[in-house]
């Protein structure tokens, strides 16, 4: 094989599907899949949200909160503050999400 047949065989192992596991329930797949597709209203989410307790010895299990001094400096733009919202927001999903492991 030349480099030049190297070349395109690498390329298009890069474009393979990924490997996947077995498969699942079925119900459970078309479940996840609604629930990565699907948008659920700010109110459940806040119900289920605030379900989930941080457990009393796990203290880094919580969203950063900014220092408002520092969103309050004029240098600083209300894109960053927003920006820095919705990275909470992630964040606190992403923690909530980890409690009941």
């Amino acid at each position: 094989m030349d480099s030049v047949d190297e070349l395109i065989v690498s390329l298009q192992q890069d474009y393979e599907e990924e490997a996947t596991g077995p498969v699942i329930n079925d119900n459970l797949a078309k479940l996840v899949t609604d629930m990565l597709q699907g948008t659920i209203t700010e109110e459940k989410l806040k119900e289920k949200t605030d379900a989930q307790k941080r457990p009393d010895n796990i203290e880094l299990l919580t969203v950063p909160i900014v220092n408002k001094e520092i969103w309050g400096h004029p240098k600083v733009r209300s894109t960053a503050k927003s920006q820095d919202l919705k990275y909470q927001k992630v964040q606190k999903l992403l923690l909530k999400g980890m409690i009941p492991l």
